[in-house]
């Protein structure tokens, strides 16, 4: 670009602005709180609460019972790592090298709750339902699942 720079205006955190509208904007913007709840923490939690120790796995039932993950075929919400019991999900190690996996669902009903207990058992895989969940506590519920 050549020329004349263009103006700025100074906004009230100190930043400039291309325009008056952008920094009269940022004036009145309702500051936002940092984030209470960082990733850290919540691999805090499950080492506390739970004894488990983050990978970087793949989180998908199939895999921890030793399958392979349908996700990558032509049908990818047909695998039950899809499944809504698994918001959140995440694999660990328990504390005897184990893997483990866990879903974090903000609210599950029973039908859905049974469907997947089920289709982890048919996987020869037990899942465990906690009241004690690192992610966002008292908001959502654990699922732990490893196999039998």
């Amino acid at each position: 670009m050549t020329g004349k720079p263009q103006p700025t205006y100074p906004g009230p955190d100190g930043r400039r602005y291309a325009s008056r509208k952008n920094a009269a904007i940022r004036a009145t913007a309702t500051p936002q709180p940092a984030p209470t709840d960082t990733r850290t923490e919540w691999t805090q939690r499950a080492r506390q609460w739970h004894g488990l120790h983050p990978t970087t796995a793949r989180p998908c039932p199939r895999l921890i019972a030793g399958k392979r993950c349908l996700t990558t075929g032509n049908n990818p919400d047909t695998c039950l790592c899809q499944h809504p019991a698994l918001d959140h999900p995440r694999r660990w190690t328990d504390k005897d090298g184990h893997p483990v996996l866990t879903g974090e669902p903000y609210s599950l009903d029973g039908t859905d709750l049974t469907g997947f207990i089920t289709a982890c058992q048919a996987l020869d895989l037990t899942v465990t339902l906690s009241g004690r969940s690192p992610w966002n506590p008292g908001s959502t519920v654990m699922l732990l699942i490893r196999r039998r």
